[in-house]
């Protein structure tokens, strides 16, 4: 149960979760929906708090903390008290939001990978996205969503199990790292493919998709010494998006 996150850890990482007024700049139609008390609810479903971020700095949007675009994920009881290791995954629910009018609630559908700590996003391309706007707000709402997420999650153990048994050749793997460089930079990529290709430690050496999916997810997320050094992505809206589009085009290859 370790993972569960205190409210004092979350408070400090994204004060915008316990806010309960909205910004000043929002309209008189704008209904303010608290991150705090969804979080409740789902608590009361049995899902969890293991990790929350908040868009910015506190130094540098000091007087926007409360209201700024905030993500928080979150695990179901059962699978906090998993031992995962190696390639298992463990399914999360992703939910977004923001009291400034810049986001409605948005809930994703998430995968977490034990072996490199890194947090999938699954594409929706084929899923309606799943929404709170800000225009009314009830309880029972919470439910209906965690139904339609999970319900969405049905056909995930059968991609990844599909993924898994998807050999690559080196062609294949240097064009999905080249779909994923375009992914952050468009144009005038600052690194080769091949850069996106190594592997961190000996439980990706393997050649299906799954795991070159995984290794690729990793070195753009996080960055690292490529040649050159590469930052690692900290805006949530291009992380979401990354991370479902690299997920969309991997799963391609499956077709």
């Amino acid at each position: 149960m370790n993972n569960i996150l205190t409210d004092e850890y979350i408070r400090e990482k994204s004060p915008a979760i316990f806010s309960n007024i909205p910004s000043q700049n929002v309209s008189d139609k704008y209904s303010f929906v608290s991150t705090k008390n969804v979080i409740e609810l789902l608590k009361k479903e049995n899902w969890h708090v293991v990790n929350v971020k908040q868009k910015g700095t506190i130094s540098k949007y000091r007087d926007k903390l409360n209201y700024q675009k905030h993500v928080v994920r979150f695990r179901h009881i059962k699978d906090l008290e998993k031992n995962i290791t190696n390639n298992d995954y463990i399914k999360e629910i992703v939910m977004t939001n923001s009291h400034d009018r810049t986001s409605c609630f948005v809930f994703h559908m998430g995968i977490f990978r034990q072996v490199c700590s890194n947090g999938l996003v699954v594409a929706d391309t084929n899923l309606a996205k799943i929404k709170i706007t800000h225009k009314g707000f009830e309880e029972k709402e919470i439910e209906i969503i965690i139904k339609k997420v999970m319900k969405n999650f049905e056909f995930i153990p059968e991609q990844i199990k599909a993924m898994k048994g998807k050999l690559l050749n080196n062609n294949q793997k240097l064009m999905l790292a080249k779909k994923a460089l375009q992914l952050r930079w468009k144009e005038k990529c600052p690194i080769a493919p091949e850069n996106l290709l190594r592997v961190r430690r000996k439980e990706d050496e393997e050649r299906n998709l799954w795991i070159t999916m995984n290794i690729i997810q990793e070195n753009i997320m996080k960055g690292g010494y490529f040649g050159r050094k590469i930052r690692a992505i900290k805006n949530i809206d291009r992380e979401i998006y990354i991370n479902k589009k690299l997920w969309e085009i991997a799963t391609q290859y499956l077709s």
